[in-house]
């Protein structure tokens, strides 16, 4: 071997070894910050003295133990090394580097992540979103106590017609889970008997207001009384996660890109864009239980929306709205952005 190649793999192994004291000296951090939901080890607090440091030997080995927890959570390039470990896991090997998160693929080849809180013990999981697993009885009983009402209620055979696409699905996936599953059915109606009250499932239709516009009556119907088209409007179509899936009833025709709401608003004479992030969750009550991570799912939708130099988002669900809407303020100071788009139901743009 040369003594060229010696020197320059002494050089090369040296700035190895050096190159994490000159990161944290010059501050360099191109990863910015971390969010590791832990709190990092603190600066151990100096001797007053040297002779006290040193007065005993358990003093000494302490302040080192101290030290060496330091270095390990505020070494240079710490954050660079975390953050590019994290990019390969999810650019090259296609997983996550928390189990919790998991990443997978749409039909369309789109990529999402999906939080599985059943990992955690802090939430709803696969099962859950798939309409595999049920709700407790308990918690059937509080939704089907109103198909029982409007069951009781209806004199022609009228559908229940929800406005807002949580309660849409909670209550066709609570009939779907009597009708599937008669015992937990009979559970329920023991529930319901103790407020005088029963529901034979099937005998309530449950349908999302968008569902009964399109299909009862009708696009043609609705650009007849257009009085004010809304040409030149740019609007995002927005439907949420919960309205065409998991969808028991099968109702809607695309569930990883539906276009009732497209349809509908080009109808009003609205230049619809092409919105990508349209069944994309808005976060929901996240914003309660994990601002983060909510006002991330927020800052999402609206920054996309405006990349596609719309007017305005349009939703299908209240709830949906009045997230977006009310959180936009929240979201700018977290993320420091300056956004201000208008979030609206669809009835407002019809009205």
């Amino acid at each position: 071997m040369s003594r060229l190649t010696n020197i320059i793999l002494v050089v090369f192994f040296a700035g190895l070894l050096l190159a994490p004291t000159v990161a944290s000296l010059c501050g360099f951090n191109p990863m910015g910050k971390l969010d590791e939901r832990r709190a990092l080890a603190a600066k151990p607090r100096s001797c007053p003295t040297w002779r006290e440091c040193l007065s005993s030997t358990s003093s000494v080995a302490a302040l080192a133990q101290a030290w060496d927890k330091y270095y390990t959570d505020h070494f240079g390039l710490r954050k660079l090394l975390i953050g590019t470990y994290r990019l390969a896991l999810f650019h090259v090997l296609r997983t996550s580097p928390n189990p919790a998160v998991v990443v997978g693929r749409s039909n369309g080849g789109q990529r999402w992540l999906f939080y599985d809180g059943t990992i955690a013990n802090d939430g709803i999981g696969f099962e859950s979103l798939l309409g595999k697993k049920p709700y407790t009885d308990q918690e059937l009983a509080l939704i089907a106590r109103n198909l029982a009402i409007a069951a009781k209620s209806k004199t022609d055979g009228e559908p229940l017609v929800a406005a807002c696409s949580a309660c849409y699905l909670n209550l066709a996936k609570a009939d779907n889970y009597m009708k599937e599953r008669p015992q937990l059915g009979e559970r329920v109606n023991v529930a319901l008997d103790a407020g005088g009250l029963h529901y034979d499932p099937g005998s309530v239709e449950i349908r999302h207001l968008l569902e009964v516009i399109m299909n009862d009556v009708g696009l043609d119907q609705v650009r007849a009384n257009v009085v004010k088209p809304l040409a030149g409007l740019r609007v995002a179509p927005y439907l949420g996660c919960m309205l065409p899936r998991p969808d028991p009833d099968h109702r809607w025709k695309n569930h990883e890109r539906p276009d009732d709401l497209d349809q509908l608003l080009a109808a009003l004479g609205a230049d619809v864009v092409d919105f990508p992030l349209k069944t994309e969750c808005c976060g929901g009550h996240m914003t309660q239980i994990a601002p983060k991570v909510g006002l991330e799912l927020i800052r999402r939708l609206v920054d996309e929306a405006e990349h596609h130099l719309a007017d305005m988002m349009v939703t299908v669900c209240p709830m949906c709205q009045i997230n977006i809407d009310a959180y936009q303020g929240e979201m700018n100071a977290e993320f420091h952005t300056k956004h201000k788009m208008p979030i609206v139901f669809f009835t407002q743009l019809m009205g």
